[in-house]
């Protein structure tokens, strides 16, 4: 490539004794370029009728997708997963609230965000997004309601909180906690005596019975339990709603909590990637608690045939 040499200083132009003549005026756009005649774009409904099968967490799920793809971002892009993730959950709170925080039923009229706002920033120092899914408000404890304060519904307390959790409705069931426990305990084939223990495969056919859709994990991993602490931990990260339903020894994960020491279920609700802990939700306990990857595996390390089941739960 030639590379040109100095420029030659040019010489020095006479300055006007006169302003400048103005620019000539723009032209015009025509009737055809702008008809104010014609009527605007529709536009985006502002409201969305809930299906049957709808939770709060799809609706979420498929404004989330929209709104990244009019964003133009694609699945493809580094930012995508956590960027669909925290609208997601940020939308799950808007369509909430729109509701009044009630479950959804089919026919349902949903008033839809006019738009999500950005998520904060959570690089550095900053405080990341709770999980998807409101933790206190799923969460019972399992001899709430129980005229006696004592019974063996750990397993169909777990999945009823799993059931809220996932936005599905459970007013079915019956009036209280407790009733709807029992009811759960009816439908998995576990019979009406509360004192009697259930099992993963009778908590399975509860929650399907009820309108999610649950199956017991294969166990892939033996006895290194943290092989199925990773399982759910890279199934949450999927960012698709979901919990799992485990059943475990609570003394072996958690005993400074005080908690009981043999077979017992719990729901584990959620994932902080930012800490490495996940959110359980132990029925014996007096709200969520966030246990290590280490915790639960010592949790579902119990020695009993039925322990280390991983049950995991989707909407239906």
């Amino acid at each position: 490539m030639r590379i040109p040499g100095p420029i030659a200083p040019q010489p020095q132009l006479p300055v006007p004794d006169r302003a400048p003549l103005p620019p000539p005026p723009r032209p015009h756009a025509t009737r055809d370029a702008w008809d104010d005649s014609r009527p605007p774009p529709p536009p985006p409904p502002a409201t969305v009728t809930v299906a049957p099968g709808d939770s709060y967490y799809r609706i979420a799920q498929n404004l989330a997708t929209a709104q990244l793809a009019a964003e133009g971002l694609s699945p493809g892009d580094p930012s995508y997963s956590a960027r669909w993730h925290e609208l997601s959950y940020s939308l799950v709170l808007q369509l909430q609230a729109s509701n009044g925080n009630r479950p959804l039923h089919p026919g349902d009229v949903l008033t839809l965000p006019g738009s999500a706002p950005v998520p904060p920033d959570v690089s550095g120092d900053a405080q990341p997004l709770a999980p998807p899914g409101d933790y206190d408000a799923a969460f019972i404890n399992q001899f709430s309601s129980d005229p006696n304060g004592s019974n063996g519904n750990c397993g169909f307390t777990s999945a009823l909180m799993t059931l809220r959790l996932l936005g599905i409705d459970t007013s079915g069931l019956g009036g209280n906690t407790y009733e709807q426990a029992m009811r759960l305990r009816a439908l998995g084939g576990a019979g009406t005596v509360d004192t009697t223990f259930s099992n993963p495969s009778q908590v399975v056919a509860s929650l399907n019975a009820a309108g999610a859709r649950a199956a017991i994990v294969r166990n892939t991993w033996g006895a290194d339990k943290l092989a199925a602490v990773d399982v759910m931990r890279q199934a949450f990260l999927s960012g698709e709603p979901m919990a799992f339903v485990c059943c475990g020894n609570p003394e072996l994960g958690w005993p400074a909590l005080g908690t009981y020491d043999g077979g017992h279920f719990v729901t584990v609700a959620g994932y902080d990637p930012a800490t490495d802990t996940f959110t359980v939700l132990d029925p014996l306990q007096g709200g969520p608690i966030q246990v290590t990857a280490d915790q639960l595996a010592a949790y579902l390390s119990a020695d009993n045939s039925e322990a280390g089941e991983v049950v995991q739960v989707l909407p239906a």
